[in-house]
């Protein structure tokens, strides 16, 4: 059963699009990767300014963006207006973006522009024209710059701790030894991608939903599917239990341990 959205081959295209940028070093592309992490999920559009004029608020209403790793896609009262990706790079001042418009309204379009983050605030200006990075947070009547404000949209009360990181699976055996595995937690727009490595090679992997302090993942391996229920505790740790598909139902147990203490 497909329960996937019309817009869901819009980001699988948005994520095989890459934005043309100097090659980056490690420590960019850390910082970049958390920096995204700290957007991931939905966003309501507050204001937009073009040109120097502001788009009426009634237009506004129905309009969200959804960052889901390094894609992006815009829906106006449910139906897609455009999608893409984007690159982040937080070590600028200001902090710059570029986007690419992979689908819908404005296909093929890269913008550059600039980008402040305040809690649930988020602030971007491009250059719709595409040549020059704008300096400021600016929309003048003849500057072609673009000015839009988001605010978070909660799902639910998204209740602390965070679980986004890196975690210790520990899986007990059979007389008191245990099994071991890296995890590593990541928001993924509105969900959580999870995935398990052992020697650095990925053996397990599985997106999930949170529900307050419940983490549900479907997970599948080259070999088989199932789900996993966590329970999230205050010290980050998800204590939790495992069964495979098409199995008799035998329940298995799984602990998170997270690897780094983050307040």
């Amino acid at each position: 059963m497909n329960h996937l959205p019309i817009v869901s081959a819009s980001i699988f295209l948005a994520w095989c699009v890459g934005v043309q940028d100097e090659k980056p070093t490690a420590s960019r592309v850390q910082s970049s990767k958390q920096e995204s992490q700290r957007i991931q999920g939905s966003w309501q559009f507050q204001s937009v300014q073009k040109n120097g004029d502001k788009v009426p608020e009634t237009e506004l209403k129905d309009r969200t963006v959804i960052f889901g790793g390094d894609a992006f896609v815009v829906r106006h009262a449910g139906q897609l207006f455009h999608a893409g990706t984007q690159k982040l790079d937080p070590s600028k001042s200001p902090k710059t973006i570029n986007a690419m418009i992979a689908q819908g309204d404005g296909k093929g379009d890269i913008l550059l522009g600039i980008y402040e983050l305040d809690g649930d605030t988020l602030k971007v200006c491009f250059d719709t024209e595409g040549q020059q990075r704008p300096s400021e947070f600016k929309s003048d009547a003849g500057s072609e710059n673009l000015l839009v404000v988001y605010k978070r949209v909660r799902i639910g009360d998204e209740p602390k701790p965070t679980i986004a990181g890196e975690f210790t699976a520990i899986i007990p055996g059979q007389g008191g030894t245990e099994q071991t595995t890296d995890v590593e937690i990541e928001k993924r727009g509105d969900a959580y991608l999870v995935t398990w490595r052992r020697n650095d090679v990925v053996v397990s992997s599985g997106i999930g939903l949170r529900t307050g302090d419940i983490l549900s993942v479907s997970w599948a391996t080259q070999v088989q599917s199932g789900v996993a229920v966590y329970q999230i505790e205050k010290d980050r740790k998800l204590v939790g239990r495992y069964t495979t598909t098409g199995g008799i139902g035998l329940l298995a147990e799984e602990t998170l341990i997270p690897k780094q203490k983050i307040d």
